[in-house]
């Protein structure tokens, strides 16, 4: 209640990026919406016009979503360890 808009998100993102967030807004607002999955959040609700089948599909899919982007994130910087790493051992064994 003592926050607004894009303002509640960041600070939301701020204390954790590690869980997804989901907005319910009373606005039906494209921008606001782009502006909120920009900014860290997996979807964007609307009051009024969704019911609980809509909101556990989207929750479920945020949660997936958010897991699958944590997955590949940790593939990558895998991905840049083992890179480095036969990087140094081609510049050990290189004979020039």
């Amino acid at each position: 209640p003592d926050s607004f808009g894009i303002d509640t998100l960041e600070r939301m993102r701020s204390v954790s990026e590690s869980v997804p967030i989901v907005i319910q807004t009373g606005l039906n607002d494209l921008d606001l919406a782009q502006m909120a999955v920009k900014g860290g959040a997996m979807d964007y609700l609307v009051k009024g016009e969704f019911d609980g089948r809509l909101l556990y599909r989207t929750i479920r899919f945020a949660i997936k979503h958010h897991s699958l982007q944590q997955d590949l994130e940790d593939t990558q910087e895998r991905l840049r360890e083992t890179t480095q790493e036969l990087q140094l051992l081609r510049e050990e064994t290189d004979p020039e």
